[in-house]
């Protein structure tokens, strides 16, 4: 797929064309191509709450399926850092303390684990949250 055009490179259809390829690459389980998308996204745009969520929860996919769940720890928790307010937080506290579950780390994974069950108490995450924190006990 080509590179979208030059002349919108800072225009809603550029931010719109690399999330599409992105997930298109993705889709296709061409990693290496989609992770330079979302990494491109990430860079130049953050506007957009879905689009960003996208970027950023598919950057941590594409690293769990390298079996680098620290990097996709890393990544879901830059989002969690970078975007307090947005209504992803629980879900990206999830997949952060999934990640470094399975990477071993520990206390990265309890932190995670404990921001749902302390401040997302109606989420629906709280419970595997819950789950998570029994089995680091």
């Amino acid at each position: 797929m080509p590179e979208p055009a030059g002349h919108y490179g800072g225009s809603n259809e550029a931010a719109d064309a690399l999330i599409k390829l992105g997930n298109s690459y993705y889709s296709s389980k061409d990693f290496d191509i989609a992770e330079q998308y979302f990494k491109k996204y990430i860079n130049k745009f953050s506007d957009n709450p879905i689009y960003v969520f996208n970027a950023y929860n598919s950057l941590g996919g594409i690293y769990e399926e390298k079996g680098d769940y620290y990097q996709a720890g890393e990544t879901y928790e830059q989002f969690t850092k970078k975007f307090h307010n947005s209504v992803f937080l629980p879900l990206m506290y999830l997949n952060a303390g999934k990640a470094y579950f399975k990477n071993g780390e520990k206390n990265a994974a309890r932190r995670n684990f404990e921001k749902i069950a302390e401040n997302f108490k109606d989420s629906k995450e709280k419970q595997e949250a819950i789950y998570y924190l029994k089995l680091l006990d």
